[in-house]
């Protein structure tokens, strides 16, 4: 069953020290969607957004993806696309109720859905407090898997603890933007 009409299949590969320069790549191309060496050594592809993405993004396991409101969302029921690559290398596409959401025990796609979302369907700024979190300021999230379960809320909620705790100002101040994190997440789900 096919839940979206879109295709992404523009993509361009760039590996083993290639850029889009040395390659002659287009820009047109390039933008398209690129990839980028894992440590390892192995491709994986990146998903760079489009007028309709919400979020582009990926891990450094390989977990790259990008979402999209589906045709049929509503205000009402929104529904979302996610479109992208697993930590194996296989391709995947995603339907997304978001009211089926529980950030509780979500998956970093289906968090991440959330999180665009409640940004007003726009991507959330990059390196803001959520995305400091799905990222683990230690790594800690960079090896989760398409299919792995956390709660979202509870981090927020260490992370806060940690950072807002700390003697260091700079720490002290990341601290009070979970606490704004917690603030709007808990207008929606208890905390």
């Amino acid at each position: 069953m096919q839940i979206s009409n879109q295709i992404y299949s523009h993509y361009q590969s760039f590996g083993g020290g290639k850029t889009a320069r040395n390659t002659g790549a287009s820009f047109a191309n390039t933008m398209a969607g690129i990839t980028s060496t894992k440590s390892n050594g192995e491709n994986y592809t990146v998903f760079l957004p489009n007028k309709n993405t919400v979020y582009s993004g990926g891990q450094s396991n390989g977990l790259s993806y990008k979402i999209d409101y589906a045709e049929n969302s509503t205000s009402e029921n929104p529904i979302m696309i996610a479109t992208g690559i697993d930590e194996n290398g296989n391709r995947f596409e995603q339907k997304l109720v978001l009211n089926s959401i529980d950030p509780r025990n979500a998956t970093v796609v289906e968090f991440r859905a959330l999180e665009a979302h409640l940004n007003g369907g726009k991507m959330a700024s990059v390196g803001g407090p959520t995305t400091s979190l799905t990222w683990g300021n230690h790594g800690e999230n960079q090896q989760t898997g398409l299919h792995t379960k956390q709660d979202f809320l509870a981090r927020l909620v260490d992370k806060y603890n940690f950072y807002s705790n700390s003697p260091y100002l700079n720490h002290q101040l990341l601290g009070l933007d979970y606490k704004n994190q917690i603030d709007l997440w808990s207008k929606y789900f208890d905390l």
